[in-house]
């Protein structure tokens, strides 16, 4: 079975520069997991700049539902798995030109026996501060993180429970339009939106980037119909998984 985890490259105030990256991928992901199983990998980094740059690793949990989208600290979330985790590393310096894996070790506990995905989000943070100039001439102090997602998952589902909104919103030609995984699992899926005249030929069709949707959780998908004429359309969505294909009719009229 593969599929992703979609990963978030995340920034603490405004978005700003690291000359240290990761350099293995943003998610790590680890199937068919059973109570007792110990799971080991590794997070690349390389420092590219020319200046030493300080490195601090730690854990946050990400809360996701298709009202929320929220970062907490983990060691004050209750629903937290950080302490299944353990580091090779967590605070550091890295010399301009270095390179430095930062591995972790998962140990599930014996009596966990639930079947579903699981996640944990570890944090590599460059510790040094960045001045930036912004509007109004302010100078504003930032620094950058990363966020590496961590997947679980204990057994596995092949049926994904898609669904989509029932009214897709609209705003100076551009539509946003969510998909729901009601599974318990993560799926990935590749969204295909299809154009429709009101006599059913094809007028425009995209394919949209791929997409991971976190379990009982939305999923937002934006496409620009700026190219179309003002009037009605059919849409069809379809939101393939890879072992199977979940197709959305709707309706939407484009005016001036």
């Amino acid at each position: 079975m593969t599929r992703f985890i979609s990963a978030l490259l995340l920034f603490i105030g405004l978005n700003s520069y690291s000359s240290v990256a990761v350099v293995n991928g943003l998610s790590h992901y680890h199937s068919n997991l059973t109570a007792g199983d110990v799971v080991e990998g590794v997070i690349s980094l390389v420092n590219s700049g020319d200046s030493d740059q300080r490195i601090r690793v730690y854990f946050n949990d990400y809360e996701r539902n298709c009202e929320t989208s929220v970062f907490h600290d983990s060691e004050t979330y209750a629903n937290s798995i950080y302490q299944w985790f353990s580091l090779s590393d967590d605070d550091f310096i890295m010399n301009p030109g270095a390179k430095k894996d930062v591995r972790y070790k998962i140990i599930i506990p014996a009596d966990f026996n639930e079947k579903f995905s699981l996640w944990q989000f570890i944090m590599i943070e460059n510790d040094k501060l960045i001045e930036q100039k912004v509007k109004s001439n302010f100078n504003v102090n930032s620094k950058v993180r990363y966020g590496i997602n961590i997947g679980l998952d204990f057994g596995n589902s092949k049926e994904a429970k898609f669904s989509i909104d029932e009214e897709l919103a609209i705003k100076e030609r551009v539509l946003k339009f969510k998909v729901k995984n009601s599974d318990v699992y993560f799926h990935k899926t590749n969204v295909t939106f299809e154009v429709h005249d009101i006599n059913g030929e094809l007028v425009k069709k995209f394919d949209l980037e791929p997409r991971t949707c976190f379990p009982n959780a939305c999923t937002e998908f934006v496409v620009d119909l700026s190219e179309l004429q003002s009037k009605a359309y059919d849409i069809i969505v379809y939101c393939d998984s890879g072992y199977d294909i979940n197709a959305f009719k709707r309706q939407i009229n484009l005016v001036e």
